[in-house]
């Protein structure tokens, strides 16, 4: 099965960047565990999806910065996988990679019991189209409930090969 290749105008530095930040976060979600159920969509209440989007565009804020606080909006399972340094490298190359935040599209998002690989538990799947100086690419913000709050689990930039800035 060959892989799919970079479009000649997106360089090479920056797939490999923004792996690295998948790859930084990838264990914080519990995908190496044996779990093999399927994922399940969970009922929630307007309030609920309020409170959620309110987190989420309070760590985006955070990450917008560059004042290093988004690293406090992280679950405790991200901040045993990664410390604070691998965060504030990783965040530092994807801004290296797709430059400034020009803007976001409308947030779409599901809350799901679980996901693929992670321990049970309810979750937050938030995806934002975004516009970057250098890229647009597809944002996730993972989020997860940790007592009676909402954390971040992960954070992603995903470029979608063949649409917006290459």
């Amino acid at each position: 099965m060959s892989m799919p290749v970079p479009s000649p105008g997106l360089p090479p530095v920056k797939v490999i960047l923004l792996c690295l930040v998948a790859a930084l976060f990838w264990p914080a979600l519990g995908l190496a565990t044996e779990n093999t159920d399927e994922p399940k969509r969970l009922p929630f209440t307007e309030a609920e999806r309020d409170e959620v989007l309110r987190c989420a565009r309070a760590f985006i804020s955070e990450v917008d910065k560059d004042d290093g606080d988004s690293w406090a909006h992280f679950s405790e399972l991200a901040k045993k996988s990664a410390s604070k340094i691998q965060w504030n490298v990783a965040l530092g190359a994807m801004k290296l990679a797709c430059g400034a935040n020009v803007k976001r599209g409308n947030p779409r998002g599901e809350f799901m019991d679980r996901l693929p690989d992670a321990p049970a538990g309810r979750y937050f799947l938030l995806d934002l189209d975004s516009e970057f100086a250098r890229l647009s690419v597809r944002e996730r913000v993972v989020l997860v409930e940790e007592g009676k709050e909402w954390k971040i689990a992960g954070y992603f930039r995903f470029k979608e090969i063949g649409k917006g800035k290459q």
